[in-house]
């Protein structure tokens, strides 16, 4: 196979980042095992150039020259952020767009732009108890408070849930792809809950990317 060839046969991704990067890491090493096969992040775009990932991101061996931050608090300006990140993603050819900690609400330019090719990772559930751990606010620890307190105010609610779905409109509300379940301890704390569904988080991230991989391949081959 040809450099062309090899190229073409390769799934690319963006990822989007707004903290420490783990699920990216997590992503590039399992490229760098070969735990994922024809793989590529082609770029990975943070919201602020202040943000831990990115220097989380270089040592762990990511090339410093596929980062990109585009300061969405020095701009001071929605629609002109909106508009660089848009830009920014067209500048590649790509499989998918991967929300890996990004708290900013997506563009709707993006996601017209890319229907059905922007996933989310959520770290709790959004097909139970009426999507009440998504939407706005509902991110980081806020997310895994408010699954402790549910499980303590209703017994039969035993496990959270990693979760990725696809990018909407809405804050959470696209369809879900997959999940990885996780029993909740009651006497835990938030912080704690969040370090045992984090590794669940990068598994179930790695598994998507593979079927979402598999299902591309499957449509150009026509199989």
């Amino acid at each position: 196979m040809n450099e062309i060839e090899n190229e073409l046969n390769k799934f690319k991704l963006i990822i989007l980042i707004s903290g420490s990067a783990s699920t990216a890491i997590a992503v590039h090493k399992a490229i760098e095992s070969g735990e994922l096969i024809n793989v590529e992040i082609k770029k990975i775009i943070s919201n602020s150039p202040r943000i831990s990932g990115i220097q989380n991101l270089i040592n762990a061996g990511f090339p410093k020259e596929k980062i990109e931050a585009i300061d969405k608090k020095e701009m001071n300006d929605e629609k002109l952020f909106n508009s660089k990140l848009l830009d920014s993603v067209n500048e590649i050819k790509l499989d998918i767009i991967c929300q890996f900690g990004w708290l900013c609400k997506t563009p709707i330019e993006l996601i017209k732009a890319y229907p059905q090719k922007i996933i989310n990772q959520h770290p709790a559930p959004l097909d139970v108890a009426n999507g009440i751990f998504g939407g706005k606010g509902m991110y980081g620890i806020n997310v895994h408070k408010a699954v402790i307190d549910y499980a303590k105010k209703y017994r039969d609610f035993t496990h959270t849930k990693a979760t990725t779905h696809y990018v909407t409109e809405e804050y959470d509300e696209g369809e879900i792809i997959a999940t990885r379940e996780l029993k909740i301890d009651l006497e835990e704390s938030p912080e704690n809950l969040a370090k045992r569904l984090l590794p669940l988080e990068h598994e179930l991230q790695i598994e998507v990317i593979k079927e979402l991989q598999a299902k591309t391949k499957h449509s150009l081959t026509g199989f």
